[in-house]
């Protein structure tokens, strides 16, 4: 009888086989299924024996040294080292590498090792730079005219590790306004790498309107001043209305774009009080009475009876009774005809139930 580890032996011993016959008989094959199965085995089944025997590194570099072709394609046009890259295998990757493999090899939509080591590597920096130092081209674009960096937006990262490797880049003559516009910075600001996109204005990146208006739905204080420095539109249709739409309330901002020239109005102050900022309200609400002569009521939403409307959605909302004097949460559908006096409850507290 055979022991358990000396069979699991046998079982790879015989795929390696199987592997390598396969390429041998059929050197020149590209596009095949059979590739295909064989990638997804080797590098994606995570339960395939064969995976478990890619621990083994010198098993894996005895299966890619017999390769005549290590830039064989599957269906999508993907190299063995799109899926090394992918599963940040760095012996695999330098194994790859010595045999000869393209490190700026596009598969079908445009993407090349570099552009899936980023995509699934949130933890692994180090790997990344790695390829980017050996020759992976941080220019390319993808299908979608997207450059590799740009997946580093995605995902949980250390802001200093992706600022290293812009650095890294930069050492190798990226030029980031040539390479990337506004959109690139933009996508960092959403997702609320703000270190990041302090780097990235620092170096000269393009900015657009939408950087403004990210920058103040974030409450980034530092990068809205930044932006204003660089000459960004300040004067843009309905700013004070969409500043105060913001969750975080922030009555400087308003104050800065009011001397710029922008005159705030009642809707202004009915979207603060929306928000519940109460402090952006009153002083919109006292500007403009002193300006323009009128009287605003910040308290009118608390007057406004809620209207759930005839969509079928589950959105939460609030209002003020005035039967109990209390704010309260209701569901409304979003649409046809419904009427939220307040955008939470705790909006409502701030404009309803307070002095």
């Amino acid at each position: 009888m055979m022991e358990k580890g000396q069979h699991r032996i046998l079982i790879i011993t015989i795929i390696c086989a199987f592997f390598a016959g396969y390429f041998f008989l059929f050197p020149s094959v590209s596009y095949s299924r059979s590739n295909d199965e064989i990638f997804q085995r080797y590098f994606v089944d995570k339960g395939s024996e064969m995976k478990k025997g890619s621990d083994n590194i010198e098993l894996m570099k005895k299966y890619i040294l017999n390769q005549k072709d290590v830039n064989v394609r599957d269906d999508n046009g993907k190299t063995l080292l799109h899926y090394a890259a992918r599963e940040g295998d760095l012996n695999m990757v330098k194994i790859l590498l010595a045999k000869g493999a393209d490190i700026n090899a596009k598969d079908k939509d445009g993407r090349t090792p570099l552009h899936d080591a980023i995509a699934y590597n949130f933890m692994n920096e180090d790997f990344i730079i790695f390829l980017i130092e050996n020759g992976a081209d941080f220019n390319l674009k993808d299908n979608r005219g997207e450059i590799p960096l740009y997946g580093l937006a995605f995902g949980e990262r250390d802001y200093k590790k992706i600022i290293e490797i812009f650095e890294v880049c930069l050492k190798k003559g990226w030029d980031i306004k040539k390479s990337v516009g506004a959109n690139f910075l933009n996508e960092f600001l959403r997702r609320k790498h703000k270190e990041v996109s302090l780097f990235l204005l620092k170096q000269g990146i393009e900015f657009n309107d939408e950087s403004l208006k990210i920058a103040i739905i974030k409450g980034y204080d530092d990068i809205f001043h930044i932006l204003a420095e660089k000459g960004a539109n300040l004067k843009q249709k309905n700013i004070i209305k969409f500043t105060c739409m913001a969750d975080i309330e922030n009555v400087n901002i308003i104050k800065i774009l009011i001397e710029k020239g922008n005159i705030p109005n009642e809707e202004d102050v009915d979207a603060c009080t929306f928000k519940g900022h109460k402090s952006a309200a009153i002083f919109l609400s006292d500007f403009i009475q002193r300006t323009q002569g009128k009287k605003i009521d910040i308290k009118k939403r608390c007057y406004l009876p809620p209207l759930p409307g005839t969509c079928k959605g589950l959105f939460e909302g609030a209002y003020f009774s005035n039967f109990d004097k209390t704010c309260h949460t209701f569901v409304h559908g979003g649409c046809g005809g419904h009427v939220v006096p307040f955008d939470s409850i705790e909006a409502c507290k701030k404009i309803c139930e307070g002095n």
